[in-house]
């Protein structure tokens, strides 16, 4: 079973930590490139696993 979540403003990210409003501890993660331009939402997933999958939509201009 997948569970997700989406949170469409109100986090922070700093270095390698989530922090969303709603929880209290921050969601530790694994970057595996940097994010470039404006973190529009954030989604969570959880699989049955128990492992979290973490999603970051941006905005950003690509120049031609």
């Amino acid at each position: 079973m997948v569970n997700s979540v989406s949170i469409p403003q109100y986090f922070r990210m700093e270095g390698d930590e989530i922090k969303i409003p709603r929880l209290k501890t921050p969601i530790k993660f694994k970057k595996h490139r940097e994010i470039e331009g404006k973190m529009k939402s954030v989604s969570i997933t959880k699989l049955s696993s128990g492992k979290l999958y973490l999603n970051v939509l941006v905005d950003r201009l690509i120049e031609r």
